[in-house]
């Protein structure tokens, strides 16, 4: 991860559990573009955790890193990074487990990473121990808590909408859901 300096994060707080945190990220199109014809511009770029098969690669996905308190009317984006594609799992769980670290000797509490259920997460959720049976694991700063995993639901609903549309079905173990269901003629 960039260099941040930590008196950037640090400031008063009027209340103790605003610094008790969701800590996300999320993965989509919109790192910068040129104004003619909406074209990236930049190479790949995950700071220190870039694979060396993706150095000097066109970069068209943006991987945002986010903090946003349980209570509190504010975001601050942490760190910001250019991909080609979806960030492999083992590079994902660094780059969060960085962010986390961070986060914490600045004095804020990281207790949920919210994500979406994308194949690339779940790998992140394996490397930290996490799986459909245990939704936690301990956390990387202070053992006497748990850092906690959690599918960001308008994600899900975001995923089945592109499956019915891309694939006009989706197999659920007690029936077939048509698009037609979906669409009104």
């Amino acid at each position: 991860m960039h260099e941040i300096p930590t008196e950037l994060l640090k400031f008063p707080f009027s209340h103790s559990l605003e610094k008790s945190t969701n800590f996300f990220h999320e993965m989509g199109k919109f790192p910068r573009y040129a104004i003619t014809g909406l074209k990236v511009n930049g190479l790949v770029d995950l700071g220190k955790h870039t694979p060396e098969k993706l150095k000097n690669k066109p970069g068209h996905h943006a991987l945002v890193l986010m903090f946003q308190p349980f209570q509190g009317q504010w975001v601050q984006v942490i760190g910001a990074f250019l991909s080609a594609g979806a960030v492999p799992g083992e590079v994902l769980h660094k780059i969060l487990l960085e962010g986390i670290l961070l986060l914490e000797n600045a004095g804020f509490f990281v207790d949920c990473v919210p994500t979406d259920g994308a194949t690339w997460n779940r790998s992140m959720w394996d490397s930290f121990g996490v799986s459909k049976e245990r939704n936690s694991c301990e956390h990387p700063v202070d053992t006497q808590r748990n850092l906690y995993m959690a599918s960001d639901f308008s994600h899900l609903m975001k995923n089945l909408w592109v499956r019915l549309v891309n694939n006009k079905v989706l197999n659920v173990r007690i029936a077939l859901v048509n698009h037609y269901f979906y669409y009104k003629k």
